[in-house]
């Protein structure tokens, strides 16, 4: 209520009780509770005087003026396409309440054990203030009530002022609205390419590389799995004066070389089997395979900006292009973007600094609902990965299974981690 009376200007006694529109100590005991928590859940929304109010679990209120004297439903429901109505198994079978059925309906969507979704559920917010927050006054007054979104066992879940449930993946919101995604293991730079390469999407996308200690030959391989017709491709590649002294070719002049093995894995990876038969190693493509990619090999269709000079003006090369990207306003997951590799910068800057670094240009991506991709080919219960997990929607983790690449997600503000399954090769 102080956040409102701020933004009217007015004092709290003279605002109308907010305990018509929701249980006010329900709604305290919901943040305050999961305080202790990473995850931003629940977080919960509803409107009061002539604002819509948003609270999450860190205790942030955000306050956006309405228009409408009475605003409907829909005027306070999240934007969460991907949610879809729960079954209506979940009240044919519940004879208990709000949570009770909340619990029942991920459990059918999810096919989880009920009670393994109870425990789950404990872990993000507390059960019996979900009851009350939208529960009828002791006079049988019924509430204006909030909507409440939080995630678990990798499934939304939005509960609408009447009750009504929706569940959707969220790993589905992830590919409609955009995320930006760690990418790890301590696996051959090859598998750590073919994972980047299907992070890049299909079709029509705009594709931004930033390149840190690696050659645009990389970049050029990855398009040519996904895409060998794109004219809207931009690498930017950092390079110093050694390394340009070091390399014979011209960025200019770039071809890929499909006879050129592909580039050994990290020293981790000493004892790795670097010989993986995938596809973006050029001697495992068939004849029509290798004519694509040579299709690709047209300077024109990438565009790259060399930046000679500091890490840091290598940082704000990337930030201008992102700045011009935001301005054409594309449409959700639209632009792909890959930062490859962190390791120079956590080389240089520590975790802190690089977070520093990081947190703008993820910023970036997020405003223009892309889909961001940062790879770091080391183990992920490494120090480093653990610390700049929290700044990322999703880690995937990779590794060599019986000789093929496997990979698992990590979906963070779900609090879920998928099995390990097999990487696609064709």
């Amino acid at each position: 209520m102080r956040a409102v009376a701020d933004a009217l200007e007015k004092d709290v006694i003279d605002l109308p009780p907010i305990n018509d529109v929701i249980d006010a100590d329900a709604l305290n005991t919901l943040v305050q509770t999961n305080r202790q928590h990473a995850e931003e859940w629940p977080t919960i929304r509803f409107s009061y005087v002539d604002y819509l109010v948003t609270i999450t679990n860190s205790g942030d209120v955000t306050l956006s003026r309405q228009e409408s004297v009475k605003p409907a439903i829909a005027d306070i429901k999240p934007d969460w396409p991907h949610v879809t109505p729960a079954s209506d198994s979940a009240d044919d079978h519940s004879t208990g309440g709000l949570a009770t059925k909340v619990v029942l309906a991920v459990a059918d969507r999810s096919d989880h054990d009920p009670a393994y979704v109870r425990q789950a559920i404990d872990k993000t917010l507390d059960r019996p203030s979900l009851e009350r927050l939208n529960s009828t006054r002791a006079d049988g007054t019924a509430r204006a009530g909030a909507t409440i979104q939080f995630s678990t066992l990798g499934y939304d879940v939005l509960i609408e002022p009447d009750g009504t449930i929706g569940i959707g993946s969220a790993l589905q919101r992830l590919q409609l609205t955009g995320a930006n995604i760690l990418l790890v293991g301590a696996v051959p730079d090859s598998v750590m390419d073919l994972a980047s390469a299907q992070l890049l999407g299909d079709g029509d996308r705009r594709r931004l590389f930033a390149l840190l200690e690696r050659h645009v030959d990389s970049a050029i391989d990855r398009l040519s799995i996904v895409d060998n017709t794109s004219d809207t491709a931009r690498v930017i590649d950092y390079t110093t004066t050694a390394r340009s002294a070091a390399d014979s070719r011209s960025i200019t002049e770039h071809r890929v070389d499909t006879d050129a093995p592909s580039d050994s894995g990290p020293d981790t990876c000493s004892d790795t089997n670097t010989d993986i038969p995938i596809k973006n190693d050029p001697d495992s493509l068939d004849e029509s395979e290798r004519n694509s990619a040579r299709d690709f090999e047209d300077p024109s269709a990438v565009t790259v900006e060399t930046v000679d000079g500091t890490v840091e003006a290598f940082v704000d090369a990337i930030e201008t292009t992102m700045e011009d990207l935001q301005k054409q306003q594309l449409d959700p997951t639209e632009l792909r973007f890959c930062f490859d590799s962190l390791r120079p910068l956590l080389e240089k800057y520590g975790v802190d600094g690089t977070r520093l670094v990081l947190e703008p240009i993820c910023e970036r991506v997020t405003a223009v609902s892309g889909i961001g991709h940062y790879s770091f080919p080391v183990e992920r219960d490494s120090e480093q990965v653990r610390a700049l997990e929290p700044l990322f929607d999703a880690t995937i983790e990779n590794r060599i299974d019986g000789g093929e690449p496997a990979q698992r997600w990590h979906l963070h503000r779900s609090n879920h981690t998928t099995d390990w399954f097999r990487l696609r090769t064709d």
